[in-house]
C-alpha cells in the first residue's frame, strides 16, 4: 500500500536520525542538535500512531460506529500534532533559553561529529520527503493540480503530516547546521541557542497548522467545494428533479464521504418511480465521486401520498 511505504520510510529514517543527533548531542552538549533529535523522536513517536491509525480506520462498523471508523486517521493525525508540540517544539525553546542563560560552548572536538550528525540526517530526511513527495507527484499528475491546491484541498491528514515533518525536518538540519557554524566562529553560545529556538518556533508552526487541518476533520468537515459542485449538479441533471433542497456533506475518512440530500421531484411520480430515480441518482453521484461511499436521499415532505421517501445506501 503506498500510504504505508511512505510512513515506513520515514518511521526508519527518522529512528536512525533520532539515535544518531541523540547520542552525539548529549556528548557534544550542542543544544541545537538535542533540538533536532527530540524533533526526529516526536517523528519517530508520530510514524508508529499514523501506522495506528491505518490499522484501526480499516475495522468494519458495528452497532456503535454504523459509519465504520474512518475518523480515525483524523484523532491520530491530531495526536502526532500534540506530540509535536510538546516532545519537539516545546524542548526546543526550552534548552534553547537555557542555553544562552548558562552560555557554555561545545568543545572543539566535537564540531566534526555534530557536522557529520546533521550531514546524514539531512540525506535522510530528503530520502523520505522523496517517498512522500512521490505520492503527491501521483496525485498531481491525476487530478491534473498544482502542489498548493492539492495539499489545500486534500482530506488525507496521513501524507500532509510526513510532508509537513519532513519539511520541517530538513530546515531544522540547516538551521542547526548554521547556528552550530557560527557558534563555532564567534565562540559564542548565543547562536546554538537561538538555533535550538528557531527550530521550536517552526515545530510551533507545523504542530498548529496539522491541529487545525485534523480539527476540522473531527468536528465534521464538508466534501470539497468542487465535489459539492458535482453532486448538486449531477442530482439537478436527472430529468425527474426540481430542486435540491438541502444537500450536506462529510468527510468519514479521507476517502468515505456521506450525503444527505434532501430533493424536490417532479409532480406525479409514483413510490416505485421515485425508488428507482433514487438509485439511478446514487448511482450517478458515485461515478462523478467514488468517495460518496453513504448517500441518503429524501424527497420533499408531502410528495409521495402525504408520506416522506427515503432511500439510503
Amino acid at each position: 500500500m503506498q500510504i504505508q511505504r511512505i510512513i515506513y520510510a520515514a518511521l526508519i529514517g527518522n529512528g536512525l536520525i533520532a539515535v544518531s543527533k541523540l547520542a552525539i548531542g548529549i556528548i557534544s552538549g550542542s543544544v541545537a542538535l538535542l533540538a533536532e533529535a527530540a524533533h526526529s523522536v516526536a517523528d519517530t513517536f508520530n510514524q508508529v500512531f499514523l501506522l495506528i491509525s491505518l490499522r484501526l480506520s480499516k475495522r468494519p462498523a458495528d452497532l456503535e460506529h454504523p459509519f465504520g471508523h474512518g475518523k480515525e486517521r483524523f484523532f491520530w493525525a491530531f495526536i502526532t500534532a500534540i506530540i509535536l508540540f510538546v516532545v519537539g517544539a516545546f524542548f526546543s525553546i526550552f534548552e534553547g533559553a537555557k542555553k544562552i542563560v548558562a552560555g557554555e560552548l561545545v568543545e572543539p572536538g566535537h564540531f566534526v561529529s555534530i557536522y557529520v550528525a546533521l550531514g546524514l540526517a539531512f540525506v535522510f530526511e530528503l530520502v523520505s520527503l522523496g517517498v512522500a513527495f512521490s505520492e503527491v507527484k501521483h496525485l498531481i499528475k491525476e487530478e491534473k493540480k498544482p502542489l498548493f491546491q492539492i495539499l489545500k484541498t486534500s482530506k488525507d491528514p496521513t501524507t500532509k503530516t510526513v510532508l509537513a515533518e519532513d519539511t520541517a525536518a530538513l530546515l531544522g538540519v540547516v538551521i542547526a547546521a548554521i547556528g552550530t557554524y557560527l557558534m563555532q566562529t564567534t565562540k559564542s553560545s548565543l547562536f546554538d541557542g537561538a538555533a535550538s529556538i528557531l527550530i521550536g518556533i517552526i515545530l510551533l508552526v507545523v504542530a498548529f497548522v496539522l491541529a487545525q487541518q485534523s480539527r476540522g476533520l473531527l468536528l465534521g468537515e464538508a466534501a470539497s467545494t468542487e465535489d459539492r459542485q458535482k453532486i448538486r449538479e449531477t442530482i439537478l441533471s436527472h430529468p425527474q428533479v426540481r430542486d435540491v433542497i438541502d444537500l450536506l456533506t462529510m468527510h468519514l475518512a479521507p476517502d468515505e464521504i456521506l450525503v444527505n440530500s434532501h430533493l424536490s421531484f417532479k409532480d406525479g411520480l409514483e413510490t416505485g418511480q421515485i425508488e428507482k430515480i433514487v438509485d439511478e441518482i446514487e448511482m450517478n453521484i458515485r461515478r462523478v465521486v467514488p468517495e460518496a461511499t453513504h448517500i441518503f436521499i429524501e424527497a420533499e415532505t408531502g410528495q409521495i401520498s402525504g408520506k416522506n421517501q427515503e432511500q439510503g445506501k
